[in-house]
C-alpha cells in the first residue's frame, strides 16, 4: 500500500512537472510584449522629448514590443538627427513559471564626433503573471557606462 501511494505521488508530480507553464503560452508572450511596451511608453519614452530609435533584432519578442510602440510619438516618427538620437531595444526576455524579466538597453553614441562619446544603460523590468495579465513589479538597475561629453545626458 505504501509503495502504491508513493508511486501515485510520483506520477502526480511527474505529470504536474510536464505541463507547460501558463506564462509560456504564445498569448501570454504577446500580452507581456504589450505590458512591456506600455511600461516603456509611460516611463522611459515619456521622459524623452526627442525621438528614440528602436534597435530591431531577429528576436520575436523585441519585434512584438516594437510593434506595440509603433504609434508612440518617440518611436513612430523619423528622428530629425539620427546620428545623435537615443537608441532603445530589448536585449533579452526570460520567463520562469509565472514571472518574466525583460532586459532593456538604452544608449546614445555620437557617431560623427571623431572620439568616444557614448553612454549605455541597462535595466531589467520584472513582471508577474496574474489572471488579469502581466503586472509590473519592479525595475532592477543593471548599470550605466559613459564616456565623453554626453555624460549625464538622458
Amino acid at each position: 500500500m505504501k509503495r502504491m501511494i508513493l508511486a501515485l505521488a510520483y506520477v502526480a508530480c511527474a505529470c504536474g512537472a510536464a505541463r507547460p507553464v501558463r506564462a509560456q503560452a504564445p498569448a501570454d508572450t504577446a500580452a507581456l510584449a504589450r505590458a512591456t511596451a506600455t511600461l516603456l511608453a509611460d516611463s522611459v519614452l515619456a521622459r524623452s522629448d526627442d525621438v528614440m530609435i528602436w534597435q530591431f533584432t531577429d528576436d520575436t519578442f523585441n519585434s512584438a514590443v516594437a510593434e506595440n510602440l509603433r504609434d508612440t510619438p518617440q518611436i513612430g516618427r523619423p528622428a530629425a538627427d539620427p546620428t545623435h538620437a537615443v537608441h532603445i531595444g530589448i536585449e533579452a526576455m526570460t520567463m520562469d513559471a509565472d514571472s518574466a524579466r525583460v532586459r532593456v538597453k538604452t544608449w546614445q553614441q555620437y557617431a560623427d564626433s571623431g572620439s568616444l562619446d557614448t553612454w549605455i544603460e541597462r535595466h531589467i523590468y520584472v513582471f508577474q503573471h496574474t489572471d488579469g495579465g502581466w503586472r509590473y513589479l519592479r525595475t532592477v538597475f543593471l548599470g550605466h557606462a559613459d564616456a565623453g561629453p554626453v555624460r549625464g545626458r538622458r
